[in-house]
């Protein structure tokens, strides 16, 4: 019996490791706003992503933002790493496998594999990491102006603000691959 429960809380932690915890209202119906086509659907982010057009980004940045925004609106799947269903460290996975570096499947390994970097040097398709109580437990890619796209498990593959997104989650450290 013990021993189920234990399995049972490693399972819901690891469901609930890559889950956007952002809500906001609109018109009494709870439900969680995102950035689409580039465009911010909320005034509660406070600045737009970068897009690839803007012409302050270098050629990686123009690239990894362009990879990145074909996967928005994909549905998160726990353990997915595929357009039918990713997770957090999937679509980072296969971003940068687009882009040309492989990285390590998880969160956490990804964590381990890149080179830190200070907030202030931070530049668009760098990684974000998060931790809800230790452990790295959820990654994004930057994209610029405070932002990062990610896939949230109730809305799938979205932008975000970084500070509405960190509530409940504590950012570990930046990197980039």
């Amino acid at each position: 019996m013990r021993h189920s429960i234990i399995i049972l809380i490693i399972f819901t932690l690891l469901l609930a490791s890559c889950q956007s915890v952002v809500r906001f209202s609109d018109n009494n119906k709870a439900k969680e706003k995102c950035v689409v086509d580039n465009s911010v659907s909320s005034n509660k982010f406070k600045s737009k992503p970068k897009t690839a057009e803007d012409s302050s980004l270098n050629k990686r940045e123009r690239k990894l933002l362009d990879i990145s925004n074909k996967w928005l609106g994909v549905r998160y799947r726990y353990g997915g790493t595929d357009k039918e269903g990713v997770d957090c460290s999937g679509l980072v996975y296969n971003v940068y496998y687009k882009y040309g570096i492989i990285l390590p499947r998880t969160a956490a390994q990804q964590y381990n594999f890149i080179k830190r970097v200070e907030y202030d040097n931070l530049q668009v398709g760098d990684l974000v990491f998060f931790s809800s109580g230790g452990n790295v437990s959820h990654v994004g890619i930057y994209t610029g102006n405070n932002t990062m796209i990610h896939a949230s498990t109730s809305k799938g593959v979205i932008y975000q603000d970084l500070s509405q997104y960190m509530n409940n989650l504590k950012i570990v450290g930046y990197g980039r691959p």
